[in-house]
């Protein structure tokens, strides 16, 4: 299956937050279990700070033909907000459940949960583009508000944003009903002895144990 992870940033000083986040690592889709990593394809609408006119970023998206397809910005408010909050179709379906794990997921990295919602036209259409026109399943993500203290907090750092990257990514993964694993703790091994003789190994073996090693 395909999916992308489509970017549009209105405002400059939001794209060094932004892209971090948006850069969802090929590794982390190589961390499933029993599945061909082969199998994925991802589609990032831009990598720099360049223009990008919305038309275009949801005609790329269909031409791509994905399985998903996710929006992702962050916000502002006059400092008056927090949190982050996910829009899906108004439909529901599949978008509404990239929305709800996605969200579930930043909401495990910390970061205050606004919700997931829809948001209609005054047609009764969807209010946003890029979820009305893509053909995939879409979401906007609105991971944060970069003129709140503590939500700048959550991203202000690249580690930070590939962490805030990493959590959507999980949310993909969830959506799609594909495990993620992390990554376990090394295992250091210490060989202490050969022995020509089961009985000098029994014997060394016994003091290793006594001394704590093997536990």
């Amino acid at each position: 299956g395909g999916l992308i992870a489509a970017n549009h940033i209105r405002h400059k000083p939001s794209t060094e937050f932004t892209l971090p986040c948006f850069e969802i690592k090929e590794t982390t889709f190589e961390k499933c279990d029993n599945i061909d990593y082969s199998r994925f394809k991802t589609k990032m609408s831009r990598v720099a700070d360049t223009s990008e006119e919305l038309n275009d970023k949801i005609r790329r998206c269909n031409a791509f033909n994905p399985n998903l397809a996710i929006d992702i910005h962050h916000n502002a408010a006059g400092g008056k907000g927090d949190g982050a909050e996910a829009f899906y179709h108004y439909k529901g379906g599949t978008s509404k459940t990239l929305a709800e794990n996605a969200l579930a997921e930043i909401v495990k990295i910390g970061q205050n949960s606004r919700g997931a919602k829809i948001k209609r036209d005054a047609f009764g259409r969807d209010y946003y583009a890029f979820i009305r026109n893509t053909n995939a399943p879409a979401v906007i993500m609105e991971c944060a508000f970069l003129d709140n203290k503590t939500d700048l907090a959550i991203v202000d750092t690249k580690a930070e944003q590939e962490k805030m990257g990493l959590a959507i990514a999980k949310g993909i993964l969830k959506t799609l009903g594909i495990a993620y694993k992390a990554e376990a703790a090394p295992l250091y091994k210490v060989q202490i002895g050969a022995y020509q003789k089961k009985s000098g190994a029994e014997e060394q073996l016994a003091k290793a144990k006594k001394a704590g090693f093997g536990n």
